[in-house]
């Protein structure tokens, strides 16, 4: 039996058991930072869908030499008006 925090370290072994985790895989995988997949869950269960969505949708839009996630944490910031997302 794997250990839920094994499947979070190996995101290719990763089994979403929740819509929340599914959609968590999914940012992490479309943001191209599985690395840190648990703490895109931990947002997914923090922060509504619709939120996040527009974070990734005004990260990607941005045309910057910042990589993708540091750019969806500081458009996430700025529209939860927090000093830090991830």
């Amino acid at each position: 039996m794997t250990n839920i925090l094994e499947s979070f370290a190996n995101p290719l072994a990763f089994r979403p058991r929740s819509m929340t985790e599914a959609f968590a895989l999914r940012l992490a995988c479309k943001l191209g930072d599985q690395n840190r997949l648990f703490r895109y869950v931990q947002l997914s269960e923090q922060q509504p869908r619709a939120l996040l969505l527009k974070a990734l949708r005004q990260a990607a839009s941005e045309q910057s030499a910042t990589a993708l996630p540091e750019r969806f944490a500081r458009e996430l910031c700025r529209l939860t008006g927090r000093k830090e997302a991830l």
